[in-house]
């Protein structure tokens, strides 16, 4: 969960009471050492606040434990049993940031989407329920939309990747015309200095025209991710691989 997990914190840390040392001093600490890749500073930080003690805290503290408290879930740690079991303590916990954004704060920010998109995910690729996955997408996409409306550009990382993972339930649903204006559309809200590249969109677009023999379709697809590949990156690696690409188009096209 961490590739853009603590984008800009919109909530402010409310004063406390305290228990030895606030949980609002602690949370603070906590996430500049998660910010630091410090990680398992982070989580043995994290250990000394017990949920327990959460009971007289404002909504504002709960929730920012149980979303950083998510974060720093090592979900790869252990066997298959432990990691199952970490999963479903994960998704717990988002389940609990998640009520209290809907219920008593605000959905109006990133955290909500980001979430949201995990919470889709686990749907998607753990309980097999794709429906109940799209649903939750085009509900965190409404949110998003407002959120794009008013200029708050933290929230487009998470508006991007939830626009291509949801065009790829939508092709398993067959719900072509809607996955395209997807894919097509990544490029258009990814932030260009992100981990995840703008132009994935139209690479994934043309692997699925590719794979339904739209061959001409996929080539260009893949020219519109060289312009912006050549633009964020020059004529690298993926430049060339890309322009690989839309030459075995070609060919498959008769061309």
């Amino acid at each position: 969960m961490k590739s853009r997990l603590l984008t800009t914190l919109i909530f402010s840390l409310a004063a406390i009471s305290l228990y030895a040392e606030s949980a609002k001093e602690t949370l603070g600490e906590i996430f500049k050492l998660y910010y630091q890749d410090r990680e398992n500073e982070a989580r043995q930080r994290l250990d000394g606040i017990p949920e327990s003690s959460l009971s007289s805290e404002n909504d504002t503290i709960k929730f920012q434990y149980y979303y950083i408290k998510a974060s720093l879930l090592d979900i790869l740690a252990g066997d298959g049993d432990t990691q199952l079991k970490t999963v479903a303590k994960q998704r717990e916990l988002i389940d609990k940031a998640l009520e209290i954004l809907e219920t008593r704060l605000d959905v109006h920010n990133a955290q909500y989407l980001e979430l949201m998109a995990q919470k889709a995910n686990y749907y998607s690729l753990l309980d097999g329920d794709i429906d109940k996955a799209i649903l939750t997408y085009e509900k965190a996409l409404v949110v998003g939309s407002y959120l794009r409306g008013v200029g708050m550009e933290a929230v487009d990382y998470w508006y991007g990747i939830i626009f291509w993972q949801l065009a790829n339930l939508y092709e398993q649903k067959g719900y072509e015309k809607q996955l395209v204006a997807l894919y097509k559309s990544v490029a258009d809200v990814m932030p260009s200095d992100g981990d995840v590249p703008p132009y994935i969109g139209y690479i994934l677009l043309g692997t699925y025209y590719e794979r339904h023999g739209k061959y001409m379709e996929a080539a260009d697809a893949s020219r519109q991710a060289l312009d912006i590949i050549e633009k964020r990156e020059g004529k690298g690696l993926n430049y060339v691989q890309t322009l690989k690409s839309i030459g075995t188009n070609q060919i498959n096209a008769g061309m």
